[in-house]
Parts: structure tokens; C-alpha cells; sequence
């Protein structure tokens, strides 16, 4: 997923498909390798909060804003 890309010029160039940020429900990874500001919505909140890896590369989220919702894994 890429708000921001152009879905037909990824798949060109690139042979990747992107996903629209409402197909978005569970994550077991996410890897936020460019810093846009749409990543940072409730929506992609939520999948970051339950993914079990978060790969932040240019350091988006802050701490404070990931929570856990099983706090055993706190």
C-alpha cells in the first residue's frame, strides 16, 4: 500500500500490485519505508498496534503512539 504512488506506474515498472489503504486489516508485518503523513492515520494505527513486527525505517511512529491491546505482550 502507497497513497501516495501511482498504482499503474508501481505495476509497470516495478510488476507490484498495490493494495488501497481500506483493504487494510490485519498485519503480521509492516514495513514503513517512506515517511508519509498517511501513514500515520487511525487506520494504519490500528494495523500497527496488532502487527507482531513494525519495521519503522525512517523513524515515523513514535513510541508513545503504538499500544498494545494485550498488554502481555507489553
Amino acid at each position: 500500500v502507497d497513497p501516495i504512488a501511482d498504482a499503474k506506474s508501481a505495476s509497470q515498472h516495478y510488476g507490484v500490485t498495490l493494495g488501497e489503504m481500506g483493504q487494510i486489516t490485519a498485519c503480521k508485518v509492516i514495513i514503513l519505508a517512506v515517511p508519509h503523513k498517511e501513514f500515520l492515520s487511525n487506520e494504519v494505527q490500528s494495523c500497527i498496534s496488532k502487527a507482531a513486527i513494525l519495521v519503522d525505517i525512517k523513524g515515523m511512529v513514535k513510541k508513545a503512539k503504538i499500544y498494545y491491546e494485550d498488554k502481555a505482550h507489553a
